[in-house]
Parts: structure tokens; sequence; C-alpha cells
């Protein structure tokens, strides 16, 4: 049977710095070995933008009009998850207790999480967590960077097709685990 080892992140936030408030949250479990996705075990929030604020989460004028630049559905999607929400403190409560359930449920004592950038979902999702007095569930060492694994072959990720819709963070999420999935799976060629 095949066990969960690791969780891809994916957040929608209204700013681009790990101050930035996060008004979406979607973590997908998945095995790194065999690309299995656990669809049952998805963790998926809308946070309230108006706690962001008054945690003291930011938000900036060019994410703004980022998402105004952004296809229609695109658009769409964060405004209908705009309608239900809960607080961040909320959402981030949440989140811890699914994460150690994933962790306890497996039993494993490291459960790996992947952030498409180094100084982006994590970064910003760890300031959360301490913005709002908690500590992140994951150690440091449990942080993985999906554009790190990307540069060992980027025509992987280059030709891997989307389905769905883009900056939807679970579609975005189940994407990333195929393309990192195959990239670490593949044999290397060190002649």
């Amino acid at each position: 049977m095949e066990n969960i080892t690791d969780v891809m992140l994916d957040l929608e936030t209204f700013d681009s710095k790990p101050t930035g408030a996060i008004v979406k949250i979607s973590a997908v479990p998945f095995n790194i070995k065999t690309g299995k996705i656990f669809d049952s075990d998805i963790f998926d929030v809308s946070i309230s933008l108006d706690s962001c604020i008054k945690a003291g989460l930011t938000v900036s004028e060019n994410t703004i009009y980022w998402w105004l630049n952004q296809n229609d559905e695109a658009r769409k999607y964060l405004m209908n998850e705009r309608k239900s929400n809960v607080s961040l403190t909320t959402a981030l409560s949440n989140f811890l207790i699914w994460f150690s359930n994933i962790k306890n449920i497996n039993s494993i004592d490291n459960l790996y999480i992947w952030g498409n950038g180094a100084a982006f979902d994590l970064a910003m999702l760890s300031n959360a967590f301490r913005t709002i007095g908690l500590n992140p569930p994951y150690k440091p060492s449990e942080e993985q960077d999906v554009r790190t694994v990307v540069r060992r072959d980027p025509s992987i990720k280059k030709n891997m097709l989307f389905e769905g819709i883009r900056h939807n963070p679970e579609h975005d999420c189940k994407h990333q685990i195929k393309y990192v999935c195959r990239t670490i799976n593949q044999p290397m060629n060190f002649d």
C-alpha cells in the first residue's frame, strides 16, 4: 500500500512579500516515488482578507493589479472563493491539525512540504503562523523547493499539460506534483 510521503502547498495571496495576506491555502498529499495523489486528504481553505489585514499581513497594489490581469477563469474562481471563508487563525489552526493527522496516520517522522520558490509559499505560510503566535507544523529540514527540482530538467515542466484552472491552488498543486515526481524519478545520467 502506498503511503503519503510529501505535501504540495500552494497559496493565493494579495502580496508577494513573506508578510503577504493569504486568501487561499491548498495542500495536496502525495507519494514522491509513485506520484500518487491522495485526493481524499486534501486541505483546502479560503481565508478572510479582513482577518489577514487585522493580523498585520500585507496587501500590495502590484499584486492586486496582477490578479486583475489574470484570465477571466482565474479571477472568477478567486472571487467565488471569497464568498465562503474563515479567519486566518481558524485556517492555520485547522492546517496544524490536518498536518499532524497526516503524519500520525502515515506513521512518519518527516512529512516533506513543498512550495514553489524558496521565498514564497513556505516563507509566507511560516510568517503567517508566527504572526498569530503559532509555530508551523513542519521543520525547516522538511521544507522542499519545487524550483530547485525543476532546474534538473526544465523540459519536463515545460512539456507537462496543465489540467484545470491556473491559480486554483489545488489544481496548481496537482500540476506541480506531476512534474516534480517525474523529474525526481527519472534516472540521472552523469556521463
